[in-house]
């Protein structure tokens, strides 16, 4: 069964797929500027002006409430109302409605629960980044063997997926590669597409809730098939990928003669293009077990398997190992996006993105520049420090070295492709942290001097009962031993979501202005397929400094055959200047430990201040008497030498300070749970999961270092106040004094509003 008869037939299969009788109709549905969509400059736009995002992931909606006392409406309403207060615009999610069952509005099933939270989240101003296309996609069973007209191999095919079947979804290598798989795939992602929502009469394909649609998580395709993955699948499948690989050295050799001598004769015994014998080797990042067990067809002597390594073969076989991968995912990819976009309005105007991750690998990002946009995540996990002799010892604040949004390997520094929405679609701190407050800033820093569209936090829960008086109090969640990932959980930290609060606010309201030229770092033909390459080789070191100093761009060029670096660009030093300048607005100083950010719109400081009691910004502020005041028997309070904190004064619709309706203003510092306590002792570098250096948790009540001093600046003058507390109520209200409000701990502020006097 050849590869080029599987792929036509496939491809036809596709087409009519996607014209059996749907005629697209716009009947009834609101405007295309209702959508978000892209722009000619590649960035994200509704109601034709641009949009940016800053959004969290979450359980949601309410399903896990579904036949409890706990209403589910109102788990998701309150979740919303609070999501908006937070000042997110942007949920991404998982969970998808099962086409099979139908439901009525109100039933409380889960499907309406599902759709009941997209209808009240996009009622409330906040748009959805839907991931649930990747779960949805089902298992192939051995009764599909009829989705493609091909009974010579129905019964082989059924035998190999077996009585269970076998998985379609995340990590199911076949589908990039097995006609049915693919075929099944689309059938399925299709039926989603076509749900209604009866909370909004409208199909998902047409649902202008939907901001933006992900093929699948995580699934990191080609990272796991260089590392032999695939091995894992039925023979049967291996078999077709054999063959498919062996399909294409013909197409791109012809014969046997001309294949060796691209490869200078590097072909192990047995392998023929003839006989569709060549092995799909070497894997880039090989597993040498994996590699040795399987010769996909070819007859390997067990003393020639042993020696099979990376080493054996020459760059032009590795690369054409990674171009046929590439080939391969990008072919699914494409099918996939051209039979889903013309189902609704949607689906056609808003974009695709074809995988989620995978920063550190130069051929997936080929994957990515395919797709409508660019979606990245980072996680910072590393937030102890196991030198006592360190000055912040246990802790550790990446603000005081040169800047990183990661460990030692960027995935957010290196990969914004110029003319694509960039998108981070997780990011977060690991708890416990001391100085956590300054992540959310360090994101939102990035993302204004590399000018992103959406960054989107994880992970935030449900409220404990919607019915409680205080549903979001709660001791504060840290990484454990048996659950680390739930020191990402952040719904019941105010330090931590102030900061988040605080720089959404400034990132999606444009306060700074992005780098002007940024730097780009083009990779031609034989870096992106070159094994040496697949980590970017000498610009690895490059990346990091030069984002944050310069702005830095990511540019694939399968047309030309060697790289270039277009701009300015730094390798990481012990001579790199200090503060970093990347324009005029962000100052961001290493040796201060702060990030300042000055601008008609908003100003910023986040970081130590050590000595001083008063922050100068040129745009007429100036935060004055500065002082950290700990709540009693707070774990690891902050030291007047210290003066850790993260302040933010930014206008709520956009325009400068002086001439906004409404400004807010953040402060905040740090937060422990009374009673939590680690083990010095036991504070390694390998902090990424616990190990054990947590001796008490703690529990309520979270004990603060609070921010006490006075704002001052005329646009503040002739504006009353609102001080809020962490659940939104009202704690005092007045009329400002002049031009200048204190900020006294006592209030136990975690936000003040200032509005113009009618």
């Amino acid at each position: 069964m050849s590869f080029d008869w599987i792929r036509s037939l496939f491809a036809i299969g596709l087409v009519l797929a996607a014209l059996s009788g749907r005629a697209e109709s716009h009947a009834g549905l609101p405007p295309d500027a209702e959508y978000v969509s892209v722009d000619a400059r590649g960035h994200l736009i509704r109601h034709g002006e641009r949009v940016r995002f800053w959004g969290v992931v979450g359980k949601f909606p309410g399903v896990h409430y579904a036949g409890k006392d706990i209403d589910p409406y109102r788990v998701n309403e309150a979740t919303v109302e609070r999501l908006k207060f937070l000042g997110f615009n942007m949920v991404r999610f998982w969970e998808a409605p099962d086409p099979d069952q139908p439901y009525e509005k109100g039933d409380r099933s889960r499907n309406d629960v599902i759709d009941h939270f997209i209808a009240t989240c996009y009622e409330n101003g906040i748009l959805i980044w839907w991931a649930g296309f990747g779960g949805a996609v089902g298992r192939a069973l051995p009764a599909d063997a009829g989705v493609i007209d091909d009974p010579e191999s129905a019964a082989a095919w059924a035998d190999a997926v077996g009585g269970d079947g076998w998985p379609l979804g995340k990590k199911s290598f076949i589908s990039s590669w097995d006609p049915r798989a693919k075929a099944l795939r689309v059938r399925n992602l299709t039926r989603l597409a076509d749900h209604v929502n009866r909370h909004t009469g409208r199909r998902y394909a047409d649902e202008p809730a939907i901001a933006v649609w992900e093929l699948v998580n995580e699934d990191w395709w080609l990272f796991n098939m260089q590392r032999g993955g695939f091995l894992r699948s039925p023979p049967f499948f291996i078999e077709q990928l054999r063959d498919q690989w062996n399909g294409f050295l013909d197409r791109k050799y012809a014969n046997d003669a001309t294949l060796k001598a691209a490869w200078g004769n590097n072909l192990l015994e047995g392998e023929s293009l003839a006989e569709r014998s060549v092995a799909l080797l070497p894997l880039p990042r090989r597993n040498v077990d994996d590699q040795q067990a399987v010769s996909l067809g070819v007859a390997v002597e067990s003393a020639v398997a042993s020696a099979i390594d990376q080493a054996m073969f020459n760059e032009r076989r590795g690369s054409d190992v990674l171009e046929f991968l590439v080939e391969m995912i990008l072919e699914q990819k494409r099918a996939e996006r051209d039979a889903l976009k013309p189902l609704g309005r949607s689906l056609s105007l808003s974009p695709m993105i074809f995988d989620t991750g995978v920063g550190g690998d130069l051929p997936t990002q080929m994957v990515h520049a395919a797709a409508d946009a660019v979606s990245h995540a980072t996680y910072i996990n590393g937030t102890m420090h196991p030198d006592p002799s360190h000055r912040r010892f246990p802790w550790y604040s990446a603000l005081e070295e040169h800047p990183r949004l990661c460990w030692d390997k960027p995935w957010l520094e290196n990969t914004r492709q110029p003319g694509k929405p960039f998108l981070v679609y997780e990011n977060n701190i690991m708890q416990p942290a001391k100085y956590r407050a300054e992540h959310p800033i360090r994101m939102a820093t990035l993302g204004m001097i590399n000018d992103w569209d959406a960054v989107v936090f994880h992970y935030w829960g449900m409220p404990r009962d919607p019915r409680l008086p205080e549903p979001f109090t709660a001791p504060i969640d840290q990484a454990t031993p048996h659950h680390p990932t739930q020191g990402y959980h952040f719904q019941f930290d105010p330090v931590l979501q102030a900061a988040t609060t605080a720089a959404g606010g400034m990132f999606t309201r444009f306060v700074a202005e992005p780098v002007a030229e940024p730097t780009t770092f083009v990779f031609g033909r034989r870096s992106i397929f070159a094994p040496a390459m697949v980590d970017y080789g000498p610009f690895s070191e490059r990346f990091m400094p030069t984002a944050w100093r310069y702005g830095a761009r990511l540019m694939l060029d399968p047309t030309r055959e060697d790289d270039a670096i277009l701009g300015s660009s730094r390798r990481r030093g012990v001579y790199e200047p200090s503060p970093i300048r990347p324009t005029e607005q962000i100052t961001i100083d290493p040796q201060g430990g702060f990030i300042r950010i000055d601008t008609p719109g908003a100003v910023s400081f986040c970081g130590f201040l050590g000595e001083d009691t008063a922050i100068d910004f040129e745009h007429g502020v100036r935060f004055d008497h500065v002082s950290v005041v700990n709540d009693p028997g707070m774990a690891y309070p902050v030291a007047a030498d210290e003066k850790y904190l993260a302040v933010v004064l930014w206008s709520r619709d956009g325009l400068a300070l002086t001439e906004s309706k409404e400004l807010s203003l953040f402060a905040t510092s740090t937060a422990f749970n009374d009673g939590f306590e680690i083990d010095e002792s036991k504070v390694t570098a390998e902090w990424f999961w616990p190990r054990g250096a947590i001796r008490a948790l703690g529990e309520l009540p979270v004990r603060h270092a609070r921010v006490a001093g006075t704002l001052q600046s005329e646009a503040l003058r002739g504006r009353t106040y609102t001080v809020l507390d962490w659940h939104g109520r009202v704690v005092r209200t007045g009329s400002v004094d002049g031009g200048a409000f204190t900020l006294d701990p006592v209030d136990r502020a975690y936000e003040v509003r200032f509005s113009r006097v009618p």
